[in-house]
This record gives structure tokens, C-alpha cells and sequence, in this order.
């Protein structure tokens, strides 16, 4: 399988005298359901179609219970993932409090499997 990709010109954000260069960007080819998931992992494996929703909703679950709860969630050699955010600065330290907290997000960082298989990529020029 390979990454379909196609070409833009664009110039540089705020500088519109800046020369135009060429770029490669993504082009999605579509998305899958969570439906579409469950039915190919059901497929691909002895469970039911009610046992694959029940165990992967309760993944995902389980996840932002932990997310919620402050800890990171590791799925094995997939993915790693924590809650991060900013705060406005503040001259004394007793003057920070919750209400400074902006920028809540969650960090998601890749695992070698999906390392691997960004290394492997392919691509693909459309016009």
C-alpha cells in the first residue's frame, strides 16, 4: 500500500513578498468506523462481533480513566500516551493556581511498531 501525496504552491504565512515554494501534502484516501474496525478485527480472530465491541470500548475506557486519573497509558509497543497543558506565567509562585492551567491536550507519542511502519511507507503522486 502506499500514501497518496499531491503538490501545492504556497508562500510563507505573514510575509506575503516571501517566494512560493512547492510542497508535498497528504491526501486522505478515506477513514474507517469504529464499526469497520470491530468487524475486521472480528474476522481476523475467533471472538464475536459483541465480544470485539465489548473488549475495545472498554480499552478505550480503561484509557481515559487513566488519562482522567493523571497516569499515562502505554499499549504495548503501539503507542504511549499522557495529558500535558500550559499555564499562564505568574511573578509568585503562591499567586498559580488551576485557573492559569490553558492548552489541555493529550500527547500521543508513537511506539516502534508504528515507528516501523512510517519508516516503511510508501508514496504515491497524484494531480
Amino acid at each position: 500500500m502506499a500514501i497518496n501525496y499531491r503538490v501545492i504552491q504556497k508562500g510563507k504565512p505573514g510575509d506575503p513578498d516571501a517566494e512560493k515554494l512547492y510542497y508535498a501534502i497528504p491526501v486522505k484516501s478515506g477513514d474507517i468506523t469504529f464499526e469497520q474496525i470491530v468487524k475486521r478485527v472480528m474476522l481476523r480472530s475467533t471472538a464475536h462481533k459483541s465480544d470485539v465491541l465489548a473488549v475495545l470500548t472498554s480499552f478505550f475506557e480503561v484509557v481515559r480513566e487513566e488519562l482522567d486519573a493523571g497516569r499515562g497509558a502505554q499499549a504495548a509497543d503501539l503507542f504511549k500516551m499522557r495529558v500535558s497543558f500550559s499555564s499562564k506565567g505568574k511573578k509568585n509562585k503562591k499567586d498559580v493556581s488551576a485557573k492559569d492551567i490553558v492548552k489541555k491536550r493529550i500527547v500521543f507519542k508513537l511506539g516502534k511498531e508504528f515507528r516501523e511502519m512510517l519508516d516503511e511507507l510508501k508514496f504515491v503522486r497524484i494531480d
